[in-house]
């Protein structure tokens, strides 16, 4: 049997009845056990049953043998909730406290023997536990464990696992963590995001997918063995700090897809990260440099440039197309493109403009077959971006331009290329090559 229960079944109309349905549907139960149980409490300006929550998962941890889900949305006041200590049968736990106390049992009290799946959202650790104290809980106590998300949590300073069956970690949001130390044979997808990590250690030789919006976190905080780059097969969310041709080594989105050389799959974030004009000299490195060794492996990007400034939107773009010539589906998201003249100062603005937007080294595309440019308007910047793909690749099969201020007039603006056409259609516009025989007449 699964129950889902929430204020919207209250038999009462007065301030307790939201704690007082739950109690009676679980005494209805008596002790035969349960398949799953959630429990919702939302804001409707009564008085929290927020005592009552450490009972529910007392009840559910000795008769819940699939999933359990706690969510309290309401508006009560301080609350400790309880993970208890002792066997607890669940096969997933979802906690969601909005900020409220998560108090975790002593290393070795506990046995999760069954648990899979652990799903903490909004959560603040108590004092006491925030250096090790969940760790240690999925060390010696989860052995199944093979699902761990903790999104938004305060309190977490330090995260050490050493988890054999575990496959799937995400740490977002967690503002305090320092510290994140992992050690899992079997791990495969790894995400970390806004995170104010000091140190990232991770020993995973099946690593498939790391997700990561650590842009701005310099490469001696980041370690993973080349052994365990080597499986790693996508790459998400990862930062490169642009400015026109240029980047900064320091940080380590290229330095990740230089080093995974099995990666296929890549969404990269182009930044142009300001700082203080008067800080001390910046080392920018030149992607365009013939010394820089092609990225062969990967054949689909996703490229969002963040806060990067119109003007530098085709330098950036096209610098960083050129270390990647094998590339068969590309798709340029450039909604965050900050538009206009008017741009705070820069470290970068010591470099000539005309020097940080000149390619000397030609962007050759020759597999390219898919292009899609998401937030089109139809701004100059834009139509270069357009030109310069059609100009670096003889193989574009299909190119969409997606925009909610498209309009039928952009057609007659649009850079072309003899061996297509473009069709309008609602907010998209398509460029479609001909069919190879058609392609050959019109050569003829």
């Amino acid at each position: 049997m699964a129950a889902r229960l929430g204020p919207r079944q209250e038999p009462h109309d007065d301030d307790a009845a939201p704690g007082r349905f739950v109690d009676w549907v679980l005494a209805r139960r008596a002790d035969e056990d349960m398949g799953s149980l959630q429990i919702r409490i939302s804001p409707q300006g009564r008085t929290s049953p927020k005592k009552k929550a450490n009972v529910w998962i007392r009840y559910a941890a000795r008769r819940v043998v699939g999933s359990f889900s706690l969510r309290l949305r309401d508006a009560g006041g301080p609350l400790a909730v309880k993970l208890p200590a002792g066997l607890v049968r669940a096969t997933s736990i979802e906690i969601d406290l909005s900020n409220r106390t998560l108090r975790l049992p002593p290393a070795g009290s506990a046995t999760y023997e069954s648990l899979t799946e652990l799903l903490l959202f909004s959560v603040r650790f108590a004092a006491g536990d925030d250096r090790g104290a969940l760790g240690d809980l999925v060390t010696s106590c989860c052995p199944r464990l093979r699902t761990l998300r903790v999104v938004v949590a305060s309190g977490l300073r330090y995260l050490a696992l050493r988890a054999e069956a575990l496959e799937e970690l995400e740490v977002s949001f967690a503002s305090c963590l320092r510290t994140l130390d992992v050690t899992a044979p079997n791990l495969r997808l790894v995400k970390v995001k806004r995170c104010a990590t000091d140190v990232v250690r991770i020993v995973a030789p099946r690593l498939e997918i790391f997700m990561s919006s650590y842009g701005l976190l310099p490469l001696p905080d980041l370690d993973i063995p080349q052994d365990c780059l080597a499986s790693v097969r996508r790459l998400n969310g990862i930062s490169v700090d642009m400015h026109g041709k240029y980047h900064r080594a320091t940080y380590f989105g290229l330095w990740l897809m230089e080093k995974c050389h099995g990666v296929e799959h890549v969404n990269v974030m182009l930044r142009h990260r300001l700082e203080d004009y008067h800080a001390p000299h910046v080392q920018l490195l030149d992607l365009t440099s013939e010394a820089a060794a092609p990225i062969v492996s990967i054949t689909r990007m996703i490229v969002r440039p963040i806060e990067v400034p119109d003007r530098y939107l085709v330098a950036s773009v096209s610098a960083l197309l050129t270390r990647f010539p094998c590339l068969r589906s590309l798709s340029v998201r450039i909604h965050g493109t900050k538009r206009g003249t008017l741009w705070p100062k820069c470290f970068c603005d010591h470099t000539a403009y005309s020097d940080k937007c000149e390619i000397h080294r030609k962007v050759a595309l020759g597999l390219l077959e898919e292009v899609e440019i998401a937030g089109f308007t139809g701004a100059d910047e834009e139509m270069k971006l357009v030109s310069m793909l059609f100009q670096s690749s003889n193989s574009i099969k299909r190119m969409a331009l997606r925009g909610d201020a498209i309009r039928h007039q952009h057609l007659m603006k649009l850079p072309s290329s003899d061996r297509g056409c473009w069709n309008f259609a609602e907010q998209v516009l398509n460029w479609t090559c001909y069919a190879p025989e058609m392609s050959a007449t019109l050569v003829d």
